[in-house]
């Protein structure tokens, strides 16, 4: 019903029983599973993080801070050696124009690239799905302000519920 939202899901609880709440703590455990693996993917280099976002339901700027925050894995980024800046400007040299992707500029924006864009010697394109994918995340963001939420995490055979205050 609704595609891509992480946050549905149904549950029967029958409040009589012991375990009444095991199909939450079931779904997890799945979900811890499935990071695990995704996380693995990634660090053998075999899936790109776009594609550890799409096998997680997730954005790649979500996959990307889950991974790195979350899972310890490092992005498979260049380490800022002069050999490598040489490179990069040597390739750069004649073009007037680059296309990045959302995850890109999130990157950039942490590092705090962004505000210096303008004064580079070229400019930066985006393609309509790098911008309907912000807009996106912008216009969730606006309706989650003053929203309490959180989620159940498995870490073995413990759960531990991650509280998101309405500040953020």
């Amino acid at each position: 019903v609704f595609p891509g939202s992480r946050s549905m899901g149904q549950f029967h609880i029958d409040l009589g029983s012991q375990d009444a709440f095991e199909p939450i703590f079931e779904q997890a455990r799945q979900r811890a599973q499935t990071v695990e693996e995704a996380t693995k993917l990634y660090a053998t280099k075999a899936l790109p993080v776009d594609s550890v976002a799409k096998m997680l339901g997730l954005d790649p700027i979500d996959a990307s801070r889950g991974l790195r925050f979350n899972s310890g894995a490092l992005l498979d980024t260049c380490i800022g050696a002069h050999e490598e800046r040489q490179l990069a400007f040597e390739n750069l040299r004649d073009v007037s124009e680059i296309l990045v992707d959302a995850l890109t500029l999130s990157l950039w924006d942490e590092i705090g690239l962004l505000p210096l864009i303008p004064s580079l010697p070229l400019k930066i394109k985006v393609v309509q799905a790098t911008l309907d994918a912000l807009v996106m995340r912008a216009d969730e963001a606006k309706r989650e302000i003053g929203q309490k939420s959180g989620s159940i995490e498995a870490h073995g055979n413990k759960f531990a519920m991650i509280d998101v205050p309405k500040e953020y």
